[in-house]
């Protein structure tokens, strides 16, 4: 359902009609990448300081941030194709915070029954999720629904549902590394192994591609840090 079933469905037509030759999908990472920022970005927003990473130190700072219980908007690398923002374009945050639902949504315009998603590496998701093993194909594209284990349930109360159940995000070092070690060096600041993951968007508006709707968001929402492309953004102190 929705508009994203008619280029599905006129590529499934055409695929029954020829080929009919499937080839799996890794990752979704099929859209544009993120334009890089420039000079006149800068002196566009004079509120907001800039910093600049290569993609070690910049999952690092990203994770640092998280640690402090920041919110950190993340835009980077190719887009994600599909209903799920899956890392390029999301919103992380602290998963253990049982309030989050009802604060985080409010700065999103959003209604406080809208869940937020786990994220985590494919390495813990045994720990924390059931019947995963059936599923395992599903898991890197946040398309799934399982029940939690308990340990989930008693630590990570931001992403649980009121049925126990839940719907991750599995990251693998292989399909997106820099998302991959920013949930490892979290891990290792903090002990947790788990972000809650949302789309980078206002209600009703699309997900953020570009440096301005980023900003605007950026702005729009009062998040604490926004890592675009290779660099921070963050409002001036």
């Amino acid at each position: 359902m929705g508009d994203g079933g008619l280029p599905a469905g006129a590529a499934l037509e055409y695929f029954f009609k020829n080929s009919r030759q499937f080839q799996k999908l890794d990752d979704v990472y099929l859209g544009p990448v993120t334009p890089p920022l420039g000079v006149a970005d800068e002196r566009n927003h004079p509120d907001l300081a800039f910093e600049y990473f290569d993609d070690h130190t910049f999952a690092i700072a990203a994770a640092e941030d998280l640690a402090q219980q920041q919110t950190v908007a993340l835009v980077r690398g190719a887009m994600e194709y599909g209903p799920r923002a899956l890392g390029n374009r999301s919103l992380l945050f602290d998963a253990r915070e049982a309030s989050v639902n009802d604060w985080l949504n409010k700065k999103l315009s959003r209604s406080e029954f809208m869940p937020f998603a786990p994220l985590l590496k494919e390495e813990h998701v045994e720990k924390f999720f059931h019947g995963t093993k059936k599923v395992t194909r599903c898991l890197p594209f946040m398309t799934t629904t399982l029940q939690v284990t308990s340990a989930c349930a008693e630590k990570y109360k931001g992403v649980v549902h009121r049925d126990k159940t839940a719907r991750p995000q599995v990251v693998s070092k292989k399909t997106n590394p820099v998302l991959w070690n920013i949930l490892d060096h979290y891990e290792t600041k903090t002990g947790n192994q788990m972000l809650i993951n949302t789309s980078y968007n206002v209600h009703e508006e699309p997900i953020v591609f570009e440096q301005n709707q980023a900003i605007k968001s950026f702005k729009y929402c009062k998040l604490d840090s926004l890592f675009y492309g290779n660099s921070r953004i963050r409002f001036r102190r």
